[in-house]
């Protein structure tokens, strides 16, 4: 049988998390709305869908209805076998030339340990040891106040990659680096495009660390609305053009076809693979060497500006505040009005969000985000923000490579 152009994995972790923030339904829904439109000639589509206390239903999406769902014992989505198991399965059954994964779920960047500690685990570890859940905890208690008891029910809703509350698991930053990779590695060449359907995946630093193994990505800088990025309308867009598209079309007409539901929501395509990219990074190091001998220069008077203009980009992250993101424009911004700062390192964070810019391939937003970027970085609001993230942080290659971490260590030393 020859191959469909392009095929549509949606991987959807919707179980409740201690009783509250369950997605499955809104997942559901938008399964549906995909359904109705693939698998046709052109666009395969196939789902896997875990909820709270009932089989994993897996499924080939048909708009006639034939394609019988399986029913699977309750999967950990959390562990990186069950991703790499359902996309084996995707590919055997729907052979594509191009595939776009869709993670959909909850999310939370690069901070795996504040996942963690919702969770009551252990640790970080390659695979996590589950402790009790925490007493009294009636929902997903986040602390950096993103959720928790005293959250409406509407923003509890929003979505905060893939925690399953059933096995108090969740897919970390390193996890999903290998799991992509090996994906890779067996198709032969990356995937064409990776859709984040969660909160705050635009994070240059989690970017990074997926180049050569991904394409192109789609995803939200800030909380993202429950119900999330709709896939119906790029589907119906491809199959027009009878999937003949590249990776970057694909994620373009993704994020185009987004439609925020709340001021908050945004939905941005980044291709990978551009040299942008390397350019951004590249010039990203060649300012942190830059910050690092302005504030080693003079590091009592010169620290403390450097956390003021730290802590005014991380504004830039309207409705996730407490985290320490910023918008990558706002923090070149922010940077390159520290007084006396060489011109060289000024000019070194101008073409490096420059270069980033380039690799934005399209944004759609609610009114929060009309004038960002969309990529957002650490950039800590507080000495608490800083230690509460540092030793995770530190293990990004992101921060290492740049120094950016050395330049954080500057300010909050």
């Amino acid at each position: 049988m020859a191959n469909w152009p392009l095929a549509i994995m949606v991987y959807g972790g919707g179980e409740a998390i201690d009783g509250a923030s369950a997605l499955a339904p809104y997942i559901q829904r938008q399964l549906g709305s995909l359904a109705r439109v693939c698998t046709n000639r052109f666009v395969a589509a196939t789902a896997q869908l875990d909820a709270s206390r009932v089989p994993t239903r897996r499924m080939v999406l048909d708009p006639a209805g034939r394609q019988p769902v399986l029913s699977l014992p309750n999967v950990d989505v959390g562990d990186p076998a069950s991703l790499g198991d359902f996309v084996a399965w995707s590919g055997a059954i729907c052979p594509a030339d191009r595939t776009v994964l869709v993670l959909s779920g909850h999310g939370a960047a690069w901070q795996d340990s504040q996942v963690d500690a919702l969770l009551g685990l252990e640790s970080a570890t390659a695979r996590r040891r589950a402790r009790p859940a925490p007493q009294g905890t009636r929902a997903i208690h986040h602390p950096r106040s993103l959720f928790g008891s005293r959250a409406s029910a509407a923003r509890r809703a929003t979505r905060a990659l893939l925690i399953d509350g059933g096995s108090r698991d969740y897919l970390s930053n390193a996890e999903l680096g290998a799991v992509c990779e090996k994906i890779a590695t067996r198709r032969g060449r990356p995937i064409d495009v990776l859709v984040f359907d969660a909160c705050l995946m635009s994070a240059w630093e989690t970017l990074h660390e997926l180049r050569g193994s991904v394409s192109t990505v789609v995803a939200s800088i800030d909380e993202l609305s429950a119900a999330g990025i709709v896939l119906d309308g790029a589907a119906a867009v491809i199959t027009a053009q009878k999937g003949a598209m590249a990776a970057a079309d694909v994620a373009r007409t993704v994020a185009a076809r987004f439609s925020p539901q709340a001021s908050f929501d945004s939905c941005v395509a980044i291709d990978l693979s551009a040299a942008g990219w390397a350019d951004a990074v590249a010039h990203f190091r060649t300012a942190c060497a830059g910050l690092l001998s302005w504030t080693n220069a003079d590091a009592a008077g010169r620290a403390p500006l450097l956390k003021r203009a730290l802590a005014a980009a991380s504004g830039s992250v309207v409705k996730y505040q407490d985290g320490g993101l910023a918008d990558v424009r706002s923090l070149a911004t922010a940077l390159a009005g520290l007084p006396g700062l060489p011109p060289a390192t000024m000019t070194a964070l101008q073409e490096s969000a420059k270069a980033l810019q380039q690799c934005v391939l399209a944004l759609s937003s609610g009114e929060d985000y009309r004038q960002s970027m969309g990529l957002s970085i650490f950039s800590p609001n507080s000495r608490a923000t800083y230690l509460a993230n540092r030793a995770e942080y530190g293990r990004l290659q992101f921060a290492q490579q740049t120094r950016w971490l050395a330049v954080l260590d500057a300010a909050f030393k």
